[in-house]
């Protein structure tokens, strides 16, 4: 993916983000999520627009925030979002919850686990 600021994603971009190794699939899952397939004057790429790709992927995540949360929703999707896990349990209460880790109990092996509980510590020391 060459630039991830763009407003735009060209289908062979869109393959990577949904996982699919076929741009023919990108665009039936376009089709079936009524997202507009765009292509550029006098050329053959094709691209979307890729809020619209945002919004689909989240619709059903959205769906159940509302219906769990009720006129709350928004902010448990901007809790979810930012790992803010106190809001994971009740986003109408401001209850903590108690992040005790033991010391030295668990090694990350790889890279990704070492990235993954570096991001995950550096959200929990702002609670």
């Amino acid at each position: 993916m060459k630039n991830l600021q763009s407003p735009i994603l060209t289908l062979n971009d869109a393959a990577i983000l949904l996982h699919y190794t076929d741009t023919r699939s990108v665009v039936k899952w376009c089709e079936r999520n009524d997202i507009p397939i765009f292509s550029e004057e006098g050329g053959k790429r094709k691209y979307i627009i890729k809020q619209q790709l945002e919004q689909a992927r989240l619709k059903d995540f959205i769906g159940y925030l509302k219906n769990k949360h009720g006129e709350q929703w928004m902010d448990a999707y901007q809790s979810y979002m930012n790992l803010h896990l106190p809001l994971f349990i009740n986003p109408n209460t401001e209850e903590k919850i108690n992040l005790n880790f033991k010391k030295n109990t668990y090694r990350p092996k790889s890279e990704h686990e070492k990235n993954f509980l570096a991001t995950l510590l550096k959200k929990t020391s702002t609670l």
